[in-house]
Parts: structure tokens; C-alpha cells; sequence
């Protein structure tokens, strides 16, 4: 039997698991173990991403399992105590612990697909930390259309020191950036996977590796690789605004919670809701025609200038102020029509856009 940390086996499948597909072939809801000397490695794939994770294993007896992920990791999950025994006995991988033990089917390990063997062209490093949470934000307003399949993927680009990620699906648009070192680059991988790179992350710094057709993420104990599209992503610059009608900074929880109590009302296909933008204040306002009914509420600014009235989806607004995660957002406007550009402060390297909704009646 191999000996194995609870905590560890834990946290080792809690990476891979995301990655299994529950598909027609069940071979991808599997998860592969391979016990070899001091280290157990564990591994899930969907076709589109494989997973990998490691951690340390006491043990004489080497051997390579193949069976349900989401069971082992609920089994795991109510082993009592600290340690974890496994074991392969009649093509049944035993587990033991604490005076539990039970045995769960196997399959064969040769049907498991192997990993590409793809050598890295261009490597990105010296990544912070906080990554997953620039790859949240920068991946946030990926399209779910399939018709516009080039918009469901989320954007990597390392171009003069800098890593930016970029999503968008027309309607808004994520970009965040960090400092990094490394190969100049760009590529687009599958908004899905991307998501589930926060749980392959942890607290360790990344190292990125990207081939002809994969990018990998490598930690400290784990590694994720991600088939990249082919498609080429949009060039967003174009449409961001140069030049702006006017600007303001307001308090990030000031106007989100305003937003949250007045959208109670809107419409529920449009969302919309009015920005009274004026001296020192902006008016959050709907009227919803519909169900005859209306709301608003008020929030301070620092605005001076000529008063105008945009709308925008509530949805989609909310959403962005949530990851603004800053004391302030400064909201930058030309007018009606023209999108809206959001900045937390203080921040560096990270700014939302949002197209406006045309107010009927106005």
C-alpha cells in the first residue's frame, strides 16, 4: 500500500477534477493514477485540456490506476484522519484509512489518452501570484454564442513586458494586464477552460509554455495544457474611444448597490436602466412600462459638465463593478451611443467597456 496526505490527495484532484468531460466517452470521466517511487500523479482530460497534478506518496508498491474522478475524490473526501492508503488488488483500487477501507472498479489505463508531447516555441514567466484573478477579469465578457465562435475564447498577449487578457462578446468587453517576462506571443483558448485555471493555480507563481497547438500552465505541483484555437481574435483596440464627452469617479460600492436596489425593476429582456449623469451626481433610474412600475435612487460624483442620460444593462453593469474590486471606479462617456469605459481606481491595467442600450422615448 501507498501511504499519501489526505491533504494533499485533496488537493491534488481538486485541480484535475474540472478538467474530466461527462460526455459520451466514459473513459474521459476517469481520472489516472500513477504511483511511482516517491510521488503519486494524477490525471484528467476532456480532448481539449489535460490536467496534471502531483503530490508526495510513501510506498513500496508502484502501479498506474484508472478509475471514476468524482467518486475517488468523494470517497477521498470521508477517509477519517490524515493519511490515505492505496492500493491496486483485482483490478480494484483499495483504499484505506483511519478503519475505513473500501475498493472502487477499475478500467484499463492504456485506454487513457496520453498527453501531447508538444515542445514549447515561446515561455512566458515571472507571473505574479494573482493571476487567476487577472484572467478572471480579463476573461469576463466572453461570448456563449457558438455562432460567433471566435468570441467564446478568452485572448493571451505578451507584448512588451506585458501580459494581457482579453475577452469580449460585443456587447462588453474585459481587458486586464499584468507585468511578466518572456517570448513575445498571442493566443486564444476556450473560455471554458480558462475558468478552470483559478482551481489549477493555488497560491503557486506560473510559468506558461506555448506550442503550435497547446498553451501549459505550469505550477509548482500541477500543470494544465489547453488545446488553442485557431481562430483570429478581433482587433478590440479598434474599438475602444480615443476621446471622451466627459468623466467622473464615484465610490465602486455606491453605485453598485444603487444599480442592484433601482434594477429590481427593470425590464427583464432589456435590463435597462437610465444614467442621469449631471453636476456632482448621477441619477440611477427605470421605468418600466410593462409591469407599471418605476425606481431610482442617487449617487455622488465629482462630475462637471454638461448633464447627459445613458443607458446600460443592468446585468452586464453589476457584473463589471463586481470584479472592479477598488475603493473607486472613474466612468469615462462620449455620448448616447458610444460605449461606456470603466476604470477601477486605484488600479493599473485593467478597464471594462459596455456598450449603451438606446433609451426609448428619449
Amino acid at each position: 500500500m501507498t501511504e499519501i496526505r489526505k491533504t494533499d490527495f485533496v488537493e491534488a484532484l481538486k485541480t484535475v477534477v474540472p478538467f474530466i468531460s461527462t460526455g459520451t466517452l466514459a473513459i474521459l470521466g476517469n481520472v489516472k493514477i500513477n504511483v511511482c517511487g516517491d510521488k503519486a500523479v494524477f490525471q484528467t482530460t476532456d480532448l481539449t485540456s489535460f490536467a496534471s497534478a502531483e503530490c508526495a506518496a510513501i510506498g513500496s508498491d508502484d502501479f498506474v490506476a484508472c478509475t471514476d474522478a468524482k467518486r475517488l475524490q468523494s470517497v477521498i473526501m470521508m477517509v477519517p484522519g490524515e493519511l490515505v492508503h492505496i492500493g491496486m488488488e483485482d483490478y480494484k483500487l483499495t483504499i484505506e484509512g483511519g478503519g475505513y477501507s473500501c475498493s472502487i472498479q477499475t478500467v484499463e489505463a492504456g485506454d487513457f489518452p496520453a498527453m501531447h508531447d508538444e515542445s514549447a516555441v515561446s515561455v512566458i514567466k515571472r507571473l505574479p501570484e494573482q493571476l487567476a484573478s487577472i484572467v478572471a477579469k480579463g476573461g469576463c465578457a466572453h461570448a456563449d454564442d457558438l455562432s460567433r465562435q471566435v468570441l467564446c475564447g478568452v485572448s493571451f498577449r505578451m507584448f512588451a513586458g506585458s501580459l494581457c487578457v482579453t475577452s469580449t462578446d460585443g456587447h462588453r468587453l474585459g481587458r486586464c494586464s499584468t507585468p511578466a517576462g518572456g517570448d513575445e506571443c498571442d493566443f486564444v483558448l476556450p473560455a471554458s477552460a480558462v475558468a478552470r485555471l483559478s482551481k489549477a493555480q493555488g497560491d503557486d507563481e506560473m510559468l506558461i509554455g506555448v506550442s503550435v497547438n497547446y498553451a501549459t500552465f505550469q505550477f509548482k505541483k500541477s500543470m494544465v495544457s489547453v488545446k488553442v484555437e485557431k481562430d483570429i481574435y478581433p482587433d478590440v483596440d479598434r474599438v475602444i474611444p480615443k476621446n471622451f464627452r466627459g468623466e467622473f469617479v464615484v465610490g465602486r460600492d455606491d453605485l453598485l448597490s444603487a444599480v442592484r436596489r433601482v434594477a429590481v425593476l427593470a425590464n427583464e429582456k432589456t435590463r435597462l436602466v437610465a444614467l442621469d449623469i449631471a453636476d456632482g451626481e448621477t441619477g440611477i433610474s427605470v421605468i418600466n412600462r410593462d409591469i407599471g412600475g418605476e425606481s431610482s435612487d442617487t449617487v455622488k460624483t465629482d462630475y462637471s459638465g454638461d448633464p447627459i442620460k445613458i443607458g446600460v444593462n443592468a446585468m452586464l453593469f453589476t457584473q463589471i463593478l463586481s470584479l472592479a474590486n477598488a475603493d473607486n471606479v472613474r466612468i469615462k462617456f462620449g455620448n448616447e451611443t458610444s460605449p461606456v469605459m470603466i476604470y477601477p481606481e486605484p488600479c493599473i491595467g485593467e478597464e471594462y467597456l459596455l456598450m449603451p442600450l438606446r433609451i426609448l422615448g428619449e
